[in-house]
């Protein structure tokens, strides 16, 4: 839980400058553990190419993991509106 929030935190900039690189280090600790929304993020950050380079597959793996875990929470707004033009 605690590297899903420093990604959060790297992400949006709280608390200093965005890090996407550091985001998505945090967001892959994270995911690695079967946090749901450390999976979600991660394929959000692979989809538009935040701190990695853009990847599609990628991105539909780690959604993929979170179905696994059975937690993948709901899309978020940013990823509906991406995947919706």
């Amino acid at each position: 839980m605690a590297g899903y929030n420093l990604g959060l935190m790297y992400d949006r900039g709280t608390g200093g400058p965005e890090a996407d690189t550091e985001a998505v280090k945090w967001y892959r600790e994270a995911a690695e553990q079967g946090h749901a929304m450390g999976q979600l993020n991660l394929g959000v950050m692979y989809l538009h190419g935040d701190g990695v380079p853009k990847d599609y597959l990628k991105a539909y793996e780690c959604w993929g993991q979170g179905k696994l875990t059975g937690n993948l929470p709901q899309i978020s707004q940013r990823t509906y509106s991406t995947l919706n033009g």
